[in-house]
């Protein structure tokens, strides 16, 4: 939530740049190297969305409202190889729905100054479709931020001063949690959304064993 880009995008959204949300994916492709490693020690086998590169569900709360119900299918199974995952979710909001696609391929090399995580947003609504990219890192050379309205495709420019790398969130995030503390403020960051992405988290790992939506 403290990614510069993310939030120019959420405002775009919650705005009805693209109208009312329908539905959304996000996806997020960990490859074996670059910046500060693949880090497999985080893949459990029966818990790999624990992984920050792809724990993306207080996200998809905070942008997208409270889930109703999950599917999910999939595993990483042998590491060497990688794997792969998908979560369909269906959320309170009447109409809306999520997928969260999640890879892991050891092979492959991204550049990038911390989780070599090649991620995106893909948000369609009843008017248009918005991108955000690299979030992560950068494995194309795409826009930031990308709109398609009608009949019309362009690019919203970041602003030069806008903070694009990831390691200026985690600062931003660090500076945020010391100023609530000084100021004896409620958290910037919705403790709720948290709340709800690992309960959502555990709903998940529970429709991926059972076969059956949670």
């Amino acid at each position: 939530p403290y990614y510069a880009p993310y939030q120019h995008f959420k405002k775009l959204a919650q705005a009805g740049e693209a109208g009312e949300i329908a539905n959304v994916r996000f996806r997020a492709h960990l490859h074996g190297s670059g910046g500060w490693g693949a880090q497999p020690e985080c893949l459990d086998q029966e818990n790999f969305w624990l992984h920050p590169a792809f724990d993306k569900f207080a996200l998809m709360v905070d942008l997208l409202g409270d889930v109703e119900g999950v599917h999910a299918y999939g595993s990483i199974k042998d590491l060497p190889k990688g794997g792969q995952a998908i979560i369909g979710m269906k959320f309170k909001a009447p109409g809306r729905y999520a997928f969260l696609e999640l890879t892991f391929t050891p092979k492959t090399s991204i550049r990038t100054e911390t989780i070599p995580c090649d991620d995106s947003i893909e948000l369609c609504g009843t008017d248009g479709i918005m991108w955000l990219h690299h979030i992560h890192g950068k494995a194309t050379e795409t826009s930031f931020i990308e709109v398609r309205r009608g009949k019309k495709h362009y690019t919203l420019g970041v602003p030069t001063s806008m903070k694009t790398s990831m390691k200026d969130a985690f600062r931003a995030s660090a500076r945020g949690f010391y100023s609530d503390v000084a100021h004896q403020e409620p958290p910037s960051l919705n403790p709720y959304s948290a709340q709800r992405g690992v309960e959502i988290m555990v709903a998940a790992r529970k429709a991926l064993l059972t076969k059956r939506e949670e």
